[in-house]
């Protein structure tokens, strides 16, 4: 179903689950149990998301031996590559999602994404993997934009905290996932086969989702009257760049992303490097230290940033700036301590910590974005975050590991990513500077603006 649900009109109420193939016509049919099945798939969507774009990073010393790669080769292959057409696409996906059906939108970029992963396990030079990235990029990039826009419009305000927390928590469930399997996988049968693992169940779950979830009326927990004309992406782009919040969360979380992603692409490779773990190892520890780690942290920020933002808004944003901050110690001593043991305890807490910030960050964003522009707003978030986190954050780390290689320091990944974890404090700042302004872009907005 491709056409816009903000004009539906009311039908009957219907008892039990209102999921199908059809849209949604009366708010009032729509269970709370329905409304937790949604949140349910799209967190197995994410998670998926997640896995498929961070199976790389587990895989990278196998790839490196096999197809004679470089440190700078694979962080592009996990950054710019990635991120390019990841930011690229999201706004256009975005556009089309504020303005047809989400639930088509997202199966059909699971389906695209999950078989470009599947096809990675074919490459046979950089060349071929590049290609195949770019194509999981492009699938990736119509999943989470359109995601959080249902969801909005499936939940109340005040549970959209909760809501962000639980939806985010499925990066940190991916990258289990990601990392446990592909290190048993890879080293029972080989990093090629590792890629058909991940990819292929994707294809499955898209067809379940396009079947079993139906498109929500826009606005429809926020009783908000559907937009009576239909303004251009530039008209759109134009008043989220004229909020001062949405403008300072979108470079605070693109800092925040380039530590972030230069940290955890590059774990597994500086755990075989320092601490002599083998795969298997390595995966193992990491998949429980990130998937269990940042889904305890990611709750505990969206339910505590609900708690308090009852009072004050600007909490969403303050939690995630403290969380930055505190991080930065806890993540430096686990990369310099030798002992592996503490390394690992220090890592698992930082990543705990370090996750508080999904869900508050979010529901800041959305709660100051009207219906129809949510999806275009969370795109652009999105773009600064892949284009500055994703696109510099692993490439960053991986290109000043090979300098610092050149000029012979033994320990060029642990220093190249000691370094990436600066961007933290600008992140913290930006998302300070961001809260000053939030209460008023958040009671100001208007349908109509």
């Amino acid at each position: 179903m491709n056409e816009d649900m903000s004009t539906a009109t009311p039908s009957r109420p219907k008892k039990g689950f209102s999921i199908g193939i059809g849209p949604i016509t009366d708010p009032k049919s729509v269970r709370m149990r329905d409304r937790y099945y949604v949140l349910f798939l799209l967190y197995i969507v994410y998670a998926l998301n997640f896995l498929d774009r961070q199976i790389l990073s587990i895989l990278f010393e196998p790839m490196k031996a096999d197809l004679q790669l470089s440190d700078t080769q694979l962080g592009f292959l996990s950054g710019l590559a990635f991120a390019m057409f990841y930011a690229t696409f999201g706004i256009p996906v975005a556009r089309l999602a504020d303005r047809r059906s989400r639930r088509n939108i997202i199966g059909l970029c699971l389906a695209l994404w999950s078989g470009m992963t599947a096809l990675c396990g074919l490459a046979m030079n950089f060349w071929h993997l590049t290609l195949a990235r770019f194509g999981v990029a492009i699938g990736e990039a119509g999943c989470v934009a359109p995601a959080q826009s249902m969801l909005a419009d499936y939940f109340p305000e005040h549970m959209r905290g909760r809501v962000m927390a639980v939806f985010a928590s499925a990066i940190y469930v991916g990258i289990l996932l990601g990392l446990l399997m592909g290190g048993w996988v890879s080293e029972l049968y080989g990093w090629r086969v590792a890629f058909f693992v991940a990819g292929l169940p994707g294809i499955l779950v898209a067809v379940i989702f396009m079947w079993t979830v139906r498109e929500p009326i826009r606005g429809m927990e926020d009783h908000a009257p559907p937009p009576q004309t239909q303004n251009s992406l530039w008209e759109d782009l134009s008043v989220l760049l004229r909020r001062p919040t949405f403008v300072a969360v979108a470079i605070g979380l693109g800092l925040q992303s380039i530590a972030g992603y230069g940290i955890t692409t590059w774990l597994p490779a500086f755990y075989q490097r320092f601490h002599d773990m083998s795969g298997a190892e390595v995966g193992t520890a990491l998949a429980l230290i990130i998937g269990i780690g940042g889904s305890v942290g990611s709750l505990l920020g969206g339910w505590m940033s609900d708690a308090l933002a009852r009072n004050d808004k600007r909490w969403y944003l303050w939690i995630s700036a403290i969380a930055a901050i505190i991080g930065i110690p806890l993540f430096g001593a686990a990369l310099l301590i030798e002992d592996t043991q503490t390394s690992l305890i220090l890592l698992a807490i930082g990543m705990v910590v370090g996750a508080v910030h999904s869900g508050p960050l979010y529901a800041s964003i959305l709660g100051i974005l009207e219906p129809q522009r949510r999806a275009v707003g969370t795109a652009a978030v999105l773009f600064a975050n892949n284009l500055i986190g994703i696109g510099l954050g692993s490439l960053f780390v991986g290109a000043l590991s090979d300098t610092f290689s050149m000029i012979g320091q033994d320990d060029a990944l642990r220093y190249s990513m000691l370094l990436s974890l600066a961007f933290l404090l600008f992140a913290a700042l930006g998302m300070y500077i961001g809260s000053r302004t939030q209460i008023k872009d958040w009671y100001d907005k208007s349908v109509q603006r």
